[in-house]
């Protein structure tokens, strides 16, 4: 090797990038898994946390090796591994620093992370999930970490890893309760590799990306979350984003790469009980427009309308993919195709009220069958879409409708509003 090549070979750094970009995708993976009321931190307590809504959290070390064996598979996670030592002594050295060591550990899952392979001679993992499972004892556990000591390695490496053994086992002595509680909480997930394929899998399954616009969508997202990372480390700000920062910051990088938004049901909100069906005023609405409606419609469109009041609570409140001001726009979209319907419906009410040849029986029996055409009619055509929001299936459509119906916004007879929008609202 030339001395040139000598010096550009010390001069990389792609294991420590690679490394950097397996931590960065991993938060990326954790916020899209994220449930309401969770926040994700990024080199904050640690290299990637969870915080979840109970109070409880997850601390997670993250490894990667570009390293590989004969057979072109990843490295094993040795016995004495310094990734798993070194993870160790840092936790504990966490530990240590809050007041209440014994309440944080019970409330912490302390996980390991690495693309590393399992190896069955990895004796530490073996007898750490003997002792988590009730196989062995506490003092047993801590026998066999002591004999690590007693087994050969590189010497450097062997420096390193022997003095974060016995740091462990220090703290151990003095800290009994919380070495077990510790020890109970700590997972590894070894063999952790293909990390775009289950961002993708996240993106297609949770939120409903089809697999035409899953790379644009990744790619938005990648793009987004990056440059901001970039300005808060500037600003000397912590990365920390919870569920309804993310969705308010970046939903458009969803939206743009849903062909269909989620539909997920609820049950915020509940059907009325029966009796008050026909004092809703979308009911009440129809029914003077068409006297015979049965109890079995009266029971599905109630159940449209709760239905479709809940998927769009969904949207801003479990999903965030939209805000209020979202939803506002794009029922007042389907007002605007409410309207241009009605112009035409208003003009044949006013030529029947001004037909002097009508008795005023016969011009409400032809008001009345017209506004029900009308109905029938913008139902029919309710499949409105705005800025990629849409309800697609026809229950919700119809939902859509009672709802608006219901606030009142709008209205099928040519008396509508004199009934309903002033007294009602």
């Amino acid at each position: 090797m030339t001395e040139l090549e000598e010096y550009e070979r010390k001069k990389q750094a792609d294991a420590v990038i690679a490394g950097f970009e397996y931590q960065f995708y991993y938060f990326l993976l954790k916020l899209l898994e994220m449930n309401s009321g969770d926040e994700v931190g990024f080199e904050v307590k640690d290299d990637v946390h969870i915080t979840f809504l109970d109070g409880t959290q997850e601390l997670v070390q993250l490894k990667h090796t570009i390293q590989k064996t004969v057979n072109d598979k990843n490295v094993n996670l040795a016995n004495k591994d310094l990734d798993i030592w070194k993870t160790i002594k840092s936790w504990i050295e966490i530990i240590k620093l809050n007041d209440n060591s014994e309440n944080f550990i019970k409330r912490t899952t302390f996980k390991l992370v690495t693309n590393k392979s399992f190896s069955k001679r990895n004796k530490f993992i073996s007898d750490l999930s003997d002792f988590k499972n009730d196989n062995s004892s506490y003092v047993d556990l801590i026998d066999n970490i002591s004999n690590l000591l007693k087994e050969s390695d590189n010497e450097d490496k062997k420096k390193t890893v022997d003095e974060a053994i016995n740091c462990f086992i220090a703290w151990t002595t003095s800290n009994e309760k919380e070495a077990q509680l510790f020890l109970s909480n700590i997972e590894v997930e070894h063999d952790f590799e293909n990390i775009f394929l289950k961002i993708r899998k996240q993106l297609m399954e949770s939120w409903n990306i089809s697999e035409k616009s899953c790379e644009d969508t990744f790619s938005r997202l990648d793009s987004a979350i990056r440059k901001d990372n970039y300005e808060k480390i500037c600003n000397r700000e912590k990365i920390v984003i919870d569920t309804k920062l993310f969705h308010r910051k970046y939903r458009r990088c969803f939206v743009y790469g849903n062909n269909e938004v989620p539909l997920r049901p609820s049950s915020h909100h509940k059907i009325p009980k029966k009796e008050d069906w026909k004092n809703q005023v979308f009911i009440r609405q129809i029914m003077d427009v068409n006297p015979y409606l049965e109890d079995a419609k009266i029971q599905d469109y109630t159940s449209e309308k709760i239905e479709t009041l809940n998927v769009k609570w969904v949207w801003m409140n479990e999903l965030y993919i939209y805000l209020p001001e979202d939803v506002k726009r794009f029922d007042e979209e389907w007002i605007k195709k409410w309207e241009n319907i009605f112009d035409r419906y208003n003009a044949k009410y006013k030529r029947i009220l001004k037909n002097n040849s009508k008795s005023d029986e016969e011009k409400l029996e032809l008001l009345s069958e017209i506004a029900l055409d009308f109905f029938h009619e913008f139902r029919e055509k309710a499949n409105y879409e705005l800025n990629g929001i849409c309800l697609k299936e026809t229950k919700y459509c119809n939902g859509q409708v009672y709802l608006l119906s219901d606030q009142p916004v709008i209205g099928w007879g040519h008396d509508w509003e004199e009934l309903y929008k002033t007294k009602d609202k």
